[in-house]
């Protein structure tokens, strides 16, 4: 079965434009000489703008499509205004959309905070935890931070297999960005009714392997994401896990096994 996602269309995308823009540079097809090194930052700020987009990060939006715009003053016919006065146009429309948009962008922040303070996300302190409290060596794969009733993944550009290990489950924090990442809950145990997983994916692929008897309930706000919770038993009364967080062009999978 073909699936993609979102995220790996829209950054396999934005290369595929510019290796193509690349290639009309070399070739003479443009009237207006293309670097490579211009591509590649054109490239770079187009998935800087896509992820401030997806936070309503205004300063960032705003100031990306500056730098943009600066890369192509030629073109544009702007190169007189580089570099100062851009970047005072693009401060004082960052200002101002920040004034007007205040109530959106107060209500996003604001659905992002409650929905970890319910969840017991209190820090985003991924990397937290003393090397003396590691649960596990991280060369076998196994959790480095935090402890075994919370352990703490943290995946940066790369791929990798994390498992879970504790007999009093009670919350995990994964940080995923710009990779492959499975984690396997099926040797924790959870004393009580309820736990948590918290999640922030970026541009990652994410699987999650947990025991059957675990009641799922997705809780991610997704951004150009996909969250799939599979292999559903009905009709089960182990305990609740709370999955919360938020995924931007990225592939969340859950797993019971």
């Amino acid at each position: 079965m073909w699936r993609a996602g979102k995220r790996r269309f829209v950054v396999g995308f934005i290369f595929l434009l510019g290796a193509i823009s690349i290639l009309a540079a070399k070739m003479g097809w443009f009237s207006y000489h293309l670097s490579a090194s211009t591509i590649i930052w054109t490239i770079l700020l187009v998935i800087v703008l896509v992820s401030c987009v997806a936070d309503l990060n205004i300063f960032g939006s705003v100031f990306s499509l500056a730098f943009l715009s600066m890369l192509y003053a030629g073109p544009l016919g702007i190169t007189h205004l580089v570099p100062w006065t851009i970047l005072l146009i693009a401060l004082l429309i960052s200002i101002g959309l920040s004034i007007i948009l205040q109530p959106l962008t107060h209500k996003h922040y604001w659905h992002q905070f409650t929905k970890r303070y319910r969840g017991n996300w209190v820090s985003y302190n991924f990397t937290g935890g003393d090397k003396d409290e590691a649960n596990e060596d991280e060369s076998d794969g196994k959790i480095i931070d935090g402890d075994q009733s919370h352990p703490i993944v943290n995946m940066k550009m790369g791929s990798s297999v994390r498992y879970i290990h504790s007999d009093d489950f009670k919350q995990a924090d994964i940080y995923a960005s710009i990779g492959d990442l499975k984690v396997y809950f099926d040797d924790a145990k959870i004393q009580g009714e309820a736990a948590t997983i918290n999640l922030d994916a970026n541009m990652a692929d994410v699987e999650l392997y947990v025991p059957k008897n675990w009641r799922i309930v997705n809780q991610i706000d997704p951004f150009m994401a996909d969250v799939d919770v599979t292999n559903r038993s009905e009709g089960i009364a182990g305990p609740t896990v709370t999955l919360n967080g938020r995924a931007k062009m990225a592939d969340v999978d859950v797993y019971f096994v």
